[in-house]
């Protein structure tokens, strides 16, 4: 196995065995965690002015309460 520059991609980590063995454990799902990578992205995409990042923060701490 061979040093490379590039990082891996997050349907690489998800194939990985290891990562597989940690996300049972967890009792999450590979599309799980591709859901939440998906929601952080929208929630970064959304938080382009202050405002934004403002009501980004609140929706997360609902999420948590």
């Amino acid at each position: 196995m061979g040093i490379t520059t590039r990082e891996a991609t997050l349907d690489e980590l998800l194939s990985d065995p290891l990562m597989a063995t940690v996300l049972q454990h967890a009792r999450t799902t590979p599309d799980d965690v591709r859901a939440m990578m998906r929601d952080a992205r929208e929630r970064l995409a959304r938080a382009a002015s202050p405002t934004d990042v403002y009501q980004a923060l609140s929706d997360d701490q609902q999420i948590y309460r």
